[in-house]
């Protein structure tokens, strides 16, 4: 697992002025970043993240419909 590194102050440059390049501090901060985000590895399709979510079972929908005496008045939304 890679070394988890904080976030790089202001002072230091995003680019390198010699190479042009990302420095060697800010690209660890955002390799560091990559891998705890998963490191790519998902189980996620491009199919997946175009389709919809399933819709919520109308069951599970509640709303508050009263407060009273530190009491709440719950309605299910049935359809």
């Amino acid at each position: 697992m890679a070394e988890y590194t904080n976030i790089t102050p202001p002072r230091i440059p995003f680019l390198d002025g010699d190479t042009g390049f990302v420095s060697r501090e800010w690209y660890q901060f955002f390799f560091s970043l990559f891998q705890l985000t998963g490191a790519g590895e998902n189980n996620v399709s491009l199919a997946d993240l175009q389709v919809n979510p399933p819709p919520l079972e109308s069951t599970y929908q509640y709303f508050v419909t009263t407060v009273q005496d530190d009491t709440l008045t719950w309605l299910s939304m049935h359809t």
